[in-house]
């Protein structure tokens, strides 16, 4: 985790991942950078004096807390002129978003194809968070997209139901909440200063702008200020992790990890389909910017499932963290990442998956729930097999 602190006039840069946190000055944010800062510092005091590499796999799996707001409205107009509205960012529905123009080499915006992605910097009371709107599932009645951003993890689903008087739109927003560590101190405060109720009444206008878009019987603003008009909800994420040291450089780790198609298949947990591994392999291996969409294939028994990977690369220095977002089951997110970092004069390689636990018991619930626990088994096994194959690879 690498961060970089620059003042500038009413502003306070946070960089993380090279992804800047721009902080508008006021009187809680300026308690809770003081907070990161001492977090900070407390931690490089900690990463000096542990200086012993750790021995074996370290294992953990744990519950992380999210939230969730959802809401339905009834709009005047066909689930497809909807749909087209919600995808075409030229029209500024999006009130809590601030676009961004597409980077040298990237695909043009399509809400329609999956792994298609655009830039934003959400802005809330103070706070912009840049990152990127990936699409993750798309078809004429769903249009779900994940938040890229190293932060939090955040997913939007977007349903379209016809009904007599138009469509029924029904929107859905899950969101990790940080409670451990500098971050974590970082966004408890933010709840606390009213980050998430502003914006929950964002999502609000949002809705109601794309009402009012069809219905000019409607002010958005008058809708709004009856109050929030969707529901919070508790939720929370699996995560399992496993972790080694390897005695080599970090860059010879990634070099090693995406050589070719034979160590990738050593260790990755799926199998990459045919017609993606070669380009799969130049992405990860050029740490390329963007998403690469990858379809993949998990055999549990006599169990197939068929899924969907959606990558993306970080650097921050000697730090890659590479995440593959997915919808595992039906309808569970998640990721599954690998992190290679510096560490005791050599480097630390964890491998983590993260996916929302289902609410009720059923077959479905069953299924996901053995799907993620398998899932989770080969992670020790995955970062092992790096740490051998990098410490016994003689280089050409």
């Amino acid at each position: 985790m690498a961060f970089e602190f620059i003042m500038g006039t009413g502003t306070l840069k946070v960089k993380f991942m090279n992804i800047p946190v721009v902080i508008r000055r006021s009187a809680p944010w300026t308690l809770a950078c003081a907070i990161l800062f001492f977090s900070f510092g407390c931690q490089k005091i900690k990463d000096i004096l542990v200086k012993s590499p750790p021995e074996g796999v370290v294992k953990e799996s744990y519950s992380i807390r999210a939230m969730g707001y959802q809401q339905s409205v009834t709009v005047k107009a066909s689930p497809k002129d909807v749909y087209e509205l919600i995808g075409d960012m030229n029209n500024p529905i999006l009130p809590e978003y601030k676009m961004e123009e597409t980077k040298t080499g990237q695909a043009k915006w399509d809400p329609n194809v999956l792994g298609s992605s655009f830039f934003v910097t959400i802005n809330q009371m103070g706070l912009e968070i840049p990152g990127r709107i990936i699409v993750i599932k798309t078809d004429k009645q769903k249009m779900w997209w994940v938040f890229d951003n190293p932060l939090i993890f955040t997913v939007q689903r977007w349903e379209f139901k016809p009904v007599r008087e138009g469509t029924r739109l029904n929107f859905k927003l899950d969101y990790e909440i940080l409670e451990e560590g500098v971050l974590g101190q970082l966004i408890k405060l933010t709840e606390f200063s009213g980050l998430m109720e502003g914006m929950r009444k964002d999502l609000d206008l949002t809705l109601a702008n794309i009402q009012a878009h069809f219905d000019p019987t409607l002010d958005p603003e008058e809708l709004v200020a009856l109050g929030l008009r969707g529901e919070d909800y508790e939720t929370f994420l699996q995560a399992h992790k496993a972790r080694t040291w390897v005695d080599a450089e970090p860059e010879k780790v990634t070099e090693w990890m995406f050589y070719n198609r034979e160590h990738l298949e050593s260790f990755f947990p799926g199998k990459i389909d045919e017609d993606h591994v070669e380009s799969f392999l130049g992405f990860l291996n050029m740490s390329g910017e963007g998403v690469i969409y990858c379809p993949s294939t998990y055999q549990f028994g006599g169990l197939k499932f068929n899924v969907d990977l959606f990558t993306t690369v970080k650097q921050q220095g000697r730090e890659t963290i590479y995440r593959m977002y997915t919808v595992i089951i039906g309808d569970m997110t998640g990721y599954i990442q690998l992190e290679v970092s510096p560490e005791a004069g050599g480097s630390r390689v964890m491998a983590t998956i993260v996916t929302e636990m289902p609410g009720s018991a059923s077959p479905r619930m069953m299924d996901t729930m053995f799907v993620t626990k398998r899932i989770s088994e080969p992670l020790e096994q995955a970062v092992l097999s790096i740490k051998r194959g990098v410490e016994n690879w003689d280089e050409v």
